[in-house]
């Protein structure tokens, strides 16, 4: 059987603000491949430890206050990942994700051979720059190859639904349209929630 489209990573992450100098405390993603059940494809989910948080801005606080909640429980303590430790997480997903790409390129002679495009919404405005001052501040030479590895293209399934609105919608007037719950702001539902909103487009729910 062959995938519906080209396969992508839905990536969503929850910080302390949407300040420049707001920390990253997690980063979920799903692959698509455009082909797998939903159920079955290849997730991360990393929850980030910090010994302090710095710039924070209360909204944000609250929307995370148990993600806050849940790094400050000892118990909970495997859970959660130095950052270091997260940002190696991240990319051994990015490189799976180039893997599967590599793969849907060579057998069906895409030019960006290889290159992985993440999905999300406003994805490419808030999302990347935040990963990629994640990385720079505690993983340098992870950042270099991350930025070998991500296209510069991005999608936001807002703009697939444009005709749907007439205008490009949230995520929660898109779910209304695809069956799924109300946005939790925990990051792997929302990357999922784009999965849902892809999967809608090519009829494959």
């Amino acid at each position: 059987m062959k995938p519906a489209y080209r396969p992508y990573a839905s990536v969503d992450i929850e910080t302390t603000g949407i300040g420049e100098d707001a920390e990253v405390l997690q980063i979920a993603g799903v692959i698509d491949d455009g082909i797998s059940p939903i159920d079955q494809l290849k997730t991360i989910d990393l929850k980030i430890k910090y010994k302090t948080l710095g710039y924070s801005e209360p909204f944000a606080l609250m929307l995370n206050a148990g993600l806050i909640a849940d790094m400050s429980n000892r118990e909970l303590k495997d859970d959660f990942f130095k950052p270091a430790a997260a940002a190696i997480g991240l990319i051994d997903f990015v490189n799976e994700a180039f893997n599967i790409t590599k793969e849907y390129d060579e057998a069906n002679d895409i030019r960006m051979k290889g290159k992985v495009i993440f999905a999300g919404k406003n994805y490419a405005s808030f999302d990347d720059p935040k990963i990629r001052n994640f990385l720079s501040k505690y993983a340098p030479d992870v950042l270099k190859e991350y930025n070998h590895l991500a296209s510069y293209k991005t999608l936001d399934v807002g703009s697939m639904y444009y005709l749907d609105f007439g205008y490009n919608p949230s995520l929660s007037q898109i779910n209304e349209l695809t069956g799924r719950t109300e946005v939790t702001h925990k990051a792997l539902d929302d990357a999922f929630d784009v999965v849902y909103a892809v999967r809608k487009k090519a009829n494959l729910l």
